[in-house]
């Protein structure tokens, strides 16, 4: 149900007000939603907004500050895009060298057809961490040693031919963080630091070890499906070497960024690499957007911006760093919080920073509803056309719904039929026939409508 809401160019201006509005905005957010973090938002260098939200320490009732670090997911991708690059430009390697070049144990079947260019654009055909036999629920709390770790994805099945299709992996970039080290001879912490942290004067960024005491950072915390908050399940970061293995600031966020757009330190043949599409597929959970060296590229669409960009997410963080390279513009979203819709909120942010038309959340209270009256609720439903399958059930006294393959949410009684899924951004309208039996569901959220018909 996540859908892109385009939206126009617009000359930021202060006098513009939308500062005030997206104020507004994210604090309704942080009470609607649950939104905790921090926004930054700035032009050729010239920051225009930076606010924090909510509360970096909920055991110490200690606020949010712009200063605070958090962990930033899969956002690392993108600077594991540029080290490959500057790899790339200084002759360590070639985008069409095989891994089996750097790894000699990835030199049989389909391996030998992987080139590093196929990694870098998820078209290798290996499937994400969930492909791993046991990842969630042992492996990934486990520290594992590098062999351990080449083992499991070297048994990884093949999703396609090389170079045929599209398919998000981060262990694609885990193997690429490795060819780094042997290209180069060292470590991939230490590359980070050489080659990007140093020279940016990215202070507050680094490796996450979740057993090191890390300064400023915030702690995580998890949005369980009844909208309750628990303290980040924990996960070891071995398996997730430049694929999600950072943490990281808004204002160095913003230091990388404003790097992608200025003559230095960068060469203009590396800067537009990592910023350009190396791949012509589309990526399936983002339909709009092509991948290059570790962002996504969203082409300008009419009077529609041109945004690169990646999200992150993992327990105890929802990220989002975009650039819009034709107005040296970016936008930095950073949470403590997992399993915010965070692509939402930054299709909202851009919406008010460009000064466009902006309908504003409003805060609805729940309301009581029984046990015995829930049940009318419960049912199958498709949508139509007939896409997607929703589920909805409940657990105690409380309503949930559920997408195929997607985690449940709770519906939220907002009056007579009405519910609202936090979790999503999407509010809920049960349609009854003349018997008042529920028969029909509109949904509407995220600039987009969606409606679903009963089937049992």
């Amino acid at each position: 149900m996540v859908g892109l809401f385009w939206v126009g160019t617009h000359s930021l201006q202060a006098q513009d007000g939308w500062p005030t509005r997206l104020q507004d905005y994210l604090t309704i957010e942080n009470q609607r939603i649950g939104f905790n973090g921090v926004c930054l938002v700035a032009k050729g260098g010239e920051v225009l907004y930076h606010k924090a939200f909510g509360t970096a320490s909920f055991e110490y009732k200690i606020p949010m500050n712009t200063d605070h670090r958090f962990k930033i997911a899969s956002i690392s991708k993108s600077f594991t895009g540029l080290l490959m690059g500057l790899a790339i430009e200084e002759g360590k390697l070639k985008p069409d060298d095989t891994i089996g070049k750097y790894l000699p144990e990835f030199n049989k079947g389909y391996w030998t057809d992987v080139s590093l260019q196929h990694l870098l654009t998820h078209t290798s055909g290996l499937p994400h961490h969930e492909a791993i036999p046991d990842y969630w629920r042992v492996k990934s709390k486990l520290a594992q040693a590098e062999s351990a770790i080449l083992n499991d994805i070297k048994g990884l099945p093949f999703l396609f031919p090389p170079g045929t299709d599209v398919k998000y992996s981060s262990p694609a970039y885990y193997l690429l963080a490795k060819v780094l080290e042997k290209a180069y001879g060292k470590d991939y912490p230490t590359l980070l630091q050489e080659k990007i942290t140093q020279p940016l004067g990215l202070m507050g960024t680094g490796i996450y070890d979740p057993h090191q005491v890390i300064p400023h950072m915030a702690t995580g915390y998890h949005l369980l499906m009844e909208d309750s908050l628990i303290v980040a399940p924990y996960r070891d970061f071995s398996p997730l070497e430049g694929a999600g293995s950072l943490y990281s600031n808004s204002t160095d966020l913003l230091k990388f960024n404003q790097s992608l757009l200025m003559a230095e330190p960068w060469s203009t043949s590396l800067r537009t690499d990592v910023l350009t599409p190396q791949s012509d597929h589309y990526m399936k959970k983002r339909p709009y957007a092509q991948y290059g060296y570790g962002w996504y590229s969203r082409e300008a669409k009419g009077k529609h911006p041109r945004a690169v960009f990646h999200g992150g997410g993992t327990f105890g963080c929802s990220a989002l760093s975009a650039i819009y390279p034709s107005e040296g513009l970016s936008i930095i979203l950073l949470s403590n919080i997992s399993t915010l819709p965070i692509d939402a909120i930054w299709q909202n942010v851009e919406t008010l920073v460009l000064g466009l038309p902006f309908e504003m959340p409003t805060l609805v209270e729940s309301i009581a509803i029984d046990e015995q009256q829930l049940q009318a609720y419960i049912g199958h439903f498709r949508s139509v056309p007939g896409q997607q399958d929703l589920a909805v059930f409940t657990q105690g006294n409380k309503l949930f719904a559920q997408l195929k393959g997607r985690p449940p949410f709770q519906l939220h009684p907002t009056g007579t039929h009405e519910f609202l899924g936090k979790k999503v951004d999407i509010s809920f309208t049960f349609l009854a026939d003349e018997k008042d039996q529920i028969t029909k569901i509109e949904a509407s959220g995220r600039g987009r409508a969606f409606s679903f018909q009963k089937i049992d």
